[in-house]
Formats: structure tokens, C-alpha cells, sequence
């Protein structure tokens, strides 16, 4: 059987910089730095090693425009999931306005 890892596992004493992913519904950031999802495209990168502050960058490395590309790409496949249950709770359309 397969395990596919998203991130890093939060029982383990050992931190893989380079598994952590976080976000939400306008935001993620990993190891390379942050990126909006929502709204104007924006870039951070980490301040310090620390990975403890986020300052903006105008023109992004090509770690930040990976984290972008999935960023988004998961925003979608997000949506599409929820999409999907929504409508399988409601197959006719009852409680759509």
C-alpha cells in the first residue's frame, strides 16, 4: 500500500523543511516563502533561516513560482471537491438558490 505525504508528519521528531506546506483560502507558504492565492498576486520570502518572518518580493525566485503553481492548483482542485459534495447532497437542486 502507497502513503503520499503533504507535508511533514507532526508526530516526528525530524522537520523536512522542504515537505512543509501550509495554507488557507488566500494564503500559502512553504519552505522558499509565501504567496497569495486570492486577490493581487503577492510574494514573500523568509526573512532569516528562523523561518519566522515573511518580508515581500517584487520579482519572485523559481522556488516561489513553484509554490504559486501549486498553491493554485490546489485552490482548484479544493473547490472542485467541495463542488463535487455539494452537489451529490443536493442532485436536483433543491437547496441551490
Amino acid at each position: 500500500m502507497s502513503y503520499y505525504y503533504t507535508g511533514n508528519d507532526l508526530l516526528s521528531e525530524t522537520f523536512t523543511a522542504d515537505r512543509a506546506l501550509a495554507w488557507n483560502d488566500d494564503f500559502a507558504m512553504d519552505a522558499s516563502g509565501g504567496v497569495t492565492i486570492i486577490g493581487e498576486q503577492r510574494y514573500f520570502a523568509w526573512q532569516d533561516s528562523s523561518h519566522r518572518l515573511l518580508t515581500p518580493v517584487k520579482v519572485p525566485d523559481e522556488d516561489l513560482k513553484r509554490l504559486d503553481k501549486k498553491a493554485n492548483a490546489y485552490h482548484k482542485i479544493q473547490r472542485a471537491f467541495t463542488l463535487m459534495h455539494l452537489e451529490a447532497a443536493d442532485p436536483v437542486g433543491k437547496l441551490r438558490p
